[in-house]
């Protein structure tokens, strides 16, 4: 027993060196002076980090950055948590119908989903286009997948439809059982994760 934990330990050593390595790697190039020809960097230092901060532009993408991620996850929390509750534990033969709702952001390459947006919002009765509103409903629907997922799985692991009827059965209505659930047994790790995964994402759509 022993030795297996010993390879499970040694395997996620492995996996972690390898997923880190090369972010190290990355670092280290942004902080060298010089790096061309030999096998570690010349020098160190952090000129470029103090000039990039220094860089009104960059402070600007990443104050956008942050509250475009923020106002985005707020969102789809608000929306998302109750649906998927809701359809989970009350309406189970919806679950099919919700998970392709949630595929069709990766069936639709980005291209052909960016000019469609911009020629239905760009007038009609709800002229949006090039605002913030249209980003945050966009960066939306590009985040359902993640935040459906994570938070389904969420709500499987902790047999949410169990401690729903017991709550029930010790006297809570439908709303405070939900709270009570959620906010009391929901790993809110799946949380951290989706801001995580919207933070990055946007992160490099504004980087490009």
């Amino acid at each position: 027993m022993k030795k297996n934990n010993y390879v499970h330990y040694v395997i996620i050593v492995f996996i972690l060196i390898f997923l880190f390595l090369p972010l190290l790697a990355t670092f280290l190039y942004s902080i060298a002076t010089q790096w061309d020809t030999t096998v570690l960097p010349k020098g160190l230092t952090f000129a470029w980090y103090i000039k990039l901060f220094n860089d009104m532009r960059f402070l600007k993408a990443l104050e956008r950055s942050l509250i475009v991620s923020s106002l985005t996850l707020i969102i789809s929390l608000l929306v998302l948590i109750p649906t998927i509750f809701i359809v989970t534990i009350y309406y189970p033969k919806f679950e099919k119908v919700l998970k392709i709702f949630t595929i069709i952001p990766f069936a639709i390459p980005g291209v052909i989903s960016a000019v469609g947006l911009l020629k239905l919002y760009s007038n009609g009765f709800l002229p949006i286009a090039g605002t913030i509103w249209i980003l945050l409903g966009a960066y939306f629907i590009i985040s359902l997948p993640f935040m459906y997922q994570s938070i389904y799985n969420g709500l499987k692991g902790m047999n949410a439809n169990i401690l729903i009827d017991a709550a029930n059965l010790l006297g809570a209505n439908g709303v405070k059982a939900f709270f009570l659930c959620y906010f009391t047994k929901y790993d809110k790790r799946n949380n951290c994760i989706c801001v995580i995964i919207i933070f990055n994402s946007f992160w490099r759509i504004c980087s490009c």
